[in-house]
């Protein structure tokens, strides 16, 4: 259970009945209570409601006991977003107001000013949630500051961010989804509901159900092989809606013979797209060959004062001793940096990241982004296969506690990675004890120095990161950090079991992300190149079966290609995702042929590698390829003492007329023995 999880009482519970279904925003330690929102709608008159926030209130120990007797259930996750937006989830509302024009303001700019009004109460976020009227409190700062906004509308936005996202934006994006949405096909319009045609209001031709349906008949009945677009148009014009020409030279036009209106080239194309499908329409004018031939895509050759979880991380990055093996098999002199980041109240590792060629601000991103997701998911983009139980944690945390190297330096100008950062001073080891304690020790030896040449790659290494960070989550003693109810619970002293006990009873101050924020917002951005045949990333190639990518490759022309946007992990680019009308969509790397599997596992820094050393082996194949026709040209001419191509040129028809010549006069001896 998170901040922002919706929860419910099945059979009623403390006051609240059965039907009431509330979001959590806070455990205080200080209040011994527990804090909810409830989002309602009211009615302000002519027909019109408005979305409305209340706080409710339980004493933790009564929610706790809830919890413990299942009195109190989890209805849902948080989701990141507010359900009047589910249709958002997943896109990157940024670009998806550039690709909107002729907008005076755009909705990301709107939720932007609503986010910017309320950024002072959210920075006074505890202060307002243990007073004992919150709603009182927004309301007089509203009048003292915001005077031309309302204070039930103020108090909705700052529950909105509450409870999906202290930083989020998007929580507070306006709600005009279904704008315009009503079915027009209901009503018997007479003038034009938008600009009107250029021949005049009169012209218009609504479309409605009836008509819609005989725009579909005709098309139907009208698309022959072989006939283009633009004269099935015309004959559904002459045979179905009874036009006909008239005027002479540049005066000719079309008309209704019987004087009503018709529709237009792009209204056809509209509401036939929207019945039947472009393949269908391709094969029934090209042919089921050419598309199968020509326009069908390859598929392929086959601790103390912390008292929630997530409410403080802290941070750091540690080196191999080992030098790890490269691509050839020789050591490589890159250096292997891993990034944990470790909670404090529970001493759980919640992620890992890790980076080659020094401490790099990546490093933490991917540490990040293993924190936000599913633990599962993350270690299969490395190719371990791990139960969900054994390492069952994920949420943005509140505080990232990091040092001041040149990587995680960087890191506190990422403003939308966390809410809250702060820089351990230099040289200040007991800044960040928990994490400098945790880091693995290796024996100091002297004499001679000496330095192991591991058999482990990258990626390899990067697998046993991973595995002994989930060791050290359920052998680590965090004995110090039971308290009495823990003991008397029996929870066993390891990270694992300290933040289940936490994350049972409610105690988390984590924020919830999407996969694909968490992807956009931590993972490196690459660039794919898209054609007919082929998703490739440098020089691998990668699967596109998705239908919204084959949509593009259907358009592409044999030699055409297309960039796309896309994040990969640089340690390890097994898997990708790309950006595709601004959703994302996984793909995998593919082997031309049947081999092993563990070849895909690589860092980006190989694959820029290999293509250099491709195009290396190409122009050195192009130069055996010509020695290889010198030398069977002249073998040819040793042997047979012409050249390959010796010989004379000669017409064919001439054999041909004496060989018909020779047939009949057999076939008439054969005929008429006598008369040869």
């Amino acid at each position: 259970m998170k901040i922002g999880s919706r929860i419910g009482f099945p059979e009623g519970y403390g006051g609240y009945s059965k039907t009431d279904l509330f979001y959590l925003v806070r455990n205080s330690a200080d209040t011994g209570l527990v804090t909810f929102v409830e989002f309602i709608r009211i009615s302000t008159g002519k027909k019109r409601e408005e979305r409305r926030a209340r706080f409710r209130w339980m004493s933790r120990d009564l929610f706790e006991e809830g919890l413990s007797s299942g009195a109190i259930k989890e209805v849902s996750e948080p989701t990141g977003l507010p359900e009047w937006l589910e249709k958002l989830s997943g896109v990157d509302l940024r670009a998806l107001e550039l690709s909107r024009r002729g907008a005076k303001r755009s909705n990301y700019q709107t939720a932007e000013a609503r986010y910017m009004l309320i950024a002072p109460l959210l920075g006074r976020q505890e202060e307002i949630l243990d007073s004992k009227d919150p709603e009182g409190d927004i309301a007089r700062w509203t009048r003292d500051n915001a005077k031309d906004k309302h204070p039930g509308r103020i108090t909705f936005w700052f529950c909105c961010c509450l409870v999906f996202g202290g930083n989020n934006i998007a929580a507070v994006y306006p709600d005009f989804l279904r704008n315009g949405r009503w079915d027009r096909k209901t009503r018997d319009q007479k003038t034009p509901l938008g600009r009107a045609p250029n021949r005049g209001s009169g012209t218009y031709y609504h479309v409605n159900s009836s008509r819609e349906k005989k725009i579909e008949e005709s098309y139907v009945n009208n698309i022959k092989p072989g006939k283009k677009q633009r004269e099935i148009y015309y004959d559904m014009l002459r045979t179905d809606f009874s036009c006909s020409i008239e005027g002479t030279g540049n005066k000719r036009r079309i008309v209704s013979v019987v004087g009503e209106p018709f529709p237009t080239p792009d209204q056809v194309r509209h509401h036939v797209g929207k019945k039947l499908s472009p393949r269908a329409i391709d094969e029934t004018i090209y042919g089921s060959s050419r598309m199968e031939n020509e326009m069908t895509p390859s598929r392929g050759s086959y601790s103390q004062g912390i008292a929630n979880v997530l409410q403080k991380v802290e941070g750091d990055g540690w080196f191999r001793k080992d030098r790890l093996k490269g691509p050839d098999g020789k050591p490589l002199s890159l250096s292997f940096c891993v990034v944990r980041l470790i909670d404090v109240a529970s001493g759980e590792r919640v992620g890992v990241g890790f980076s080659l060629g020094g401490e790099r601000v990546e490093a933490y991103k991917v540490a990040l982004f293993c924190a936000a997701i599913e633990k599962a998911k993350f270690c299969r983009l490395f190719g371990l296969d791990i139960p969900p139980e054994n390492w069952n944690v994920c949420g943005v945390p509140s505080h990232v506690d990091i040092d001041r190297g040149a990587g995680s330096g960087s890191l506190s100008r990422e403003h939308d990675s966390i809410p809250w950062q702060e820089l351990a001073r230099s040289y200040m080891r007991k800044d960040k004890a928990n994490i400098e304690s945790s880091h693995p020790r290796t024996i100091r030896f002297q004499g001679k120095p000496v330095i192991l040449d591991s058999d482990l790659t990258p990626v390899a290494a990067a697998k046993q990161e991973i595995l002994r960070v989930m060791k050290e989550n359920w052998s680590a003693d965090v004995s110090s950090r039971l308290t009495p109810q823990m003991i008397a619970d029996s929870v066993v002293p390891n990270p694992a079991n300290v933040w289940r006990w936490l994350e049972d009873h409610g105690r988390v101050s984590g924020h919830h992300m999407s996969f694909d924020d968490a992807v956009r917002q931590f993972l490196s951005p690459v660039k794919f190149t898209l054609s007919r045949d082929s998703l490739r990333l440098v020089a691998r190639r990668f699967g596109c079966s998705a239908q919204a990518i084959m949509k593009i490759r259907e358009r592409l022309r044999a030699n055409q290609q297309v960039t796309l946007s896309g994040y990969a992990l640089e340690l390890c680019v097994r898997y990708a995702w790309v950006e595709v009308e601004h959703r994302l969509i996984e793909v995998e790397a593919e082997l031309p042929i049947f081999d092993d599997a563990t070849q895909l596992y690589a860092p980006l820094s190989e694959l820029e590698n290999e293509k250099r050393k491709l195009a290396a082996l190409k122009l050195e194949a192009k130069r055996e390829g010509a020695a290889a026709e010198m030398e069977y040209r002249l073998l040819v001419k040793q042997e047979t003492g012409v050249e390959p191509d010796a010989g004379r040129y000669s017409s064919t028809k001439s054999l041909k007329s004496r060989k018909n010549a020779t047939l009949e006069a057999a076939l008439r001896r054969a005929v008429r023995p006598g008369k040869a």
